[in-house]
């Protein structure tokens, strides 16, 4: 356990390895602009253990870290995933200089807390896997009420009238990425998503933004009458990268393609 803290009670983070790790379940790590890396000397600064399902890793991979303790703080300027914080004259976390006190550790290089949850809900039945989904979101919530976002990460099952499975993709870079589609809530009164208007609007502004810099990177946002847990934060949304037919490296690099897109876009939308 970590002190004063169940390590099985810690909030995780998922992030970008900076290299190739082997056999990564439960060694220290530290984190700078290049990603996630083993701590490399005798004391070094850690920002929490990789989880024990944690295999071969290769640089570029996503890897999930539990961390101690995570917060959010408001910066005063920029700051880089790795920074070590001190508090600048206004209160705001700002870069650290030789000398100053230490207060935290930059996680994330927009300055948004996410936290990555791992838990299987489709275990030991796929039915009521949104019911177990549910709880998991409520006790982050009850926690970290400031959550804003819950993303449910998916990808869809298309097939061709013989039962062949379609693959869609779009080049980007030179490279295939499997295009996104963003679920997003409507509600007669019969569903149970009351908000699902700020839903839908954010699920059609982030997919503008996305095809803006990446166009054919995204399908239309699937606008119906589902719950999928989408009524329990103002921006929950489900995310479908690629089918069945895509690999697992094509959903990656989307993901990574997008994800600071979605950063960007949220941090706008709490300016408005």
């Amino acid at each position: 356990m970590y002190i004063g803290t169940s390590i099985n009670e810690s909030p995780v983070i998922a992030a970008q390895a900076g290299q190739a790790i082997t056999n990564g379940a439960l060694l220290a790590v530290a984190m700078d602009a290049d990603g996630v890396k083993v701590v490399s000397t005798a004391g070094g600064v850690a920002v929490g253990l990789l989880i024990p399902e944690t295999d071969d890793v290769a640089a570029g991979d996503t890897v999930t870290v539990q961390i101690k303790d995570m917060g959010l703080w408001k910066v005063g300027a920029a700051v880089t995933a790795g920074d070590l914080l001190t508090p600048d004259a206004t209160g705001k976390a700002t870069k650290a200089a030789a000398g100053n006190f230490i207060l935290a550790q930059a996680l994330e290089a927009h300055g948004i807390g996410v936290i990555h949850d791992v838990t299987q809900h489709d275990y030991p039945a796929y039915n009521g896997a949104y019911d177990r989904s549910a709880a998991t979101i409520q006790e982050y919530l009850e926690k970290y009420p400031s959550i804003r976002m819950a993303i449910d990460v998916h990808r869809d099952a298309v097939l061709y009238d013989d039962g062949s499975t379609i693959k869609v993709v779009q080049e980007v870079g030179g490279r295939k990425a499997a295009q996104l589609m963003i679920i997003a809530p409507c509600d007669d009164g019969t569903v149970g998503v009351p908000g699902w208007e700020e839903n839908f609007r954010f699920a059609a502004g982030l997919t503008s933004a996305v095809e803006e810099k990446y166009p054919g990177l995204m399908r239309p946002v699937f606008f119906c009458y589902r719950n999928y847990n989408l009524w329990m934060t103002p921006d929950s949304l489900l995310f479908e990268f690629g089918t069945n037919g895509n690999t697992l490296e094509e959903a990656k690099y989307t993901a990574r393609l997008v994800a600071p897109i979605l950063a960007d876009y949220l941090l706008e939308e709490k300016k408005d």
